[in-house]
């Protein structure tokens, strides 16, 4: 089951090298913290804001997570998980 979120998280994630290399690998929603395994990216404009959305894992259920360029925030918008939604 896929529940829509929208809630700012806080967020570990690893830069290498510039801002095109971010990667998420942790972060915490609902006083739990979620270990990412595996991730893949894309990006979209709108107007002058550049986010990037992240399909993550943590080995048992999915996420998307988005982090916008223009105010460097983390926002948790989907989770697909029967015992997490």
């Amino acid at each position: 089951m896929t529940k829509t979120i929208n809630e700012t998280v806080e967020v570990v994630a690893k830069f290498a090298g510039d801002i095109e290399n971010i990667r998420p690998s942790q972060f915490k929603w609902q006083d739990r913290e979620f270990n990412v395994k595996k991730s893949t990216r894309y990006r979209y404009r709108n107007g002058d804001e550049v986010v990037y959305v992240f399909s993550v894992t943590d080995g048992f259920s999915s996420f998307e997570l988005d982090f916008n360029l223009r105010d460097f925030s983390w926002m948790l918008r989907k989770v697909c998980d029967m015992k997490l939604a």
